[in-house]
């Protein structure tokens, strides 16, 4: 690969790995645009291809983990729902949680045909992506030691601290009774 910067190098991989119809093409031997053909025909080797594969699992398993009741939802629109996401924003940012925040998003602005068939969708998402945010969040939860003997002249020392990540939203639907008959098995 000599004669080209690292940080070239660096693009053609970030585009392969993340474009699964590139790698496809890769795997054929087919010409990729925007890959110098002497980079490309380096790249079909097996190794680069388990790596490529390996990333967008990844990403697969990460986006089901973040979302699983809109993926429960969705049903079989799932998938290409996901694949379309990562191709479309797959590069908001290294941290694959902060490229998930946007989902919701995505979601609204452009996945029209699911958000018009399933009208609480873009809800769900940001419930789920809110949940998310809260568990994720470093802020210790704090609490006062606790002693029987003094509970009455200590009440107000003994209440609850809030958590500063405590998220207070509206949603346009009932989503919590939504998220309840998902995972109670009640997709409708």
């Amino acid at each position: 690969m000599s004669g080209f910067t690292l940080q070239e190098i660096e693009s053609v991989m970030a585009k392969v790995w993340s474009n699964p119809c590139a790698a496809e093409k890769l795997r054929h031997g087919r010409r990729v645009e925007g890959i110098p053909q002497s980079i490309q025909r380096q790249l079909t080797s097996p190794p680069v291809a388990v790596y490529q594969n390996s990333i967008w699992g990844h990403r697969f398993q990460f986006s089901r983990a973040i979302y699983p009741l809109t993926r429960k939802a969705l049903g079989d629109k799932w998938a290409d729902l996901i694949e379309r996401f990562w191709l479309t924003t797959g590069h908001v940012s290294r941290d694959k949680f902060t490229t998930l925040n946007e989902l919701p998003n995505f979601l609204r602005y452009q996945s029209k045909e699911i958000s018009q068939a399933f009208p609480f969708i873009c809800d769900l998402a940001e419930f789920e992506r809110d949940m998310a945010i809260v568990f994720r969040s470093n802020t210790p939860i704090t609490t006062n030691d606790f002693n029987p003997a003094q509970l009455l002249q200590r009440q107000r020392v003994l209440a609850p601290v809030v958590n500063e990540t405590l998220l207070l939203r509206t949603y346009g639907y009932p989503v919590t009774r939504i998220a309840k008959r998902l995972v109670c098995g009640r997709a409708k």
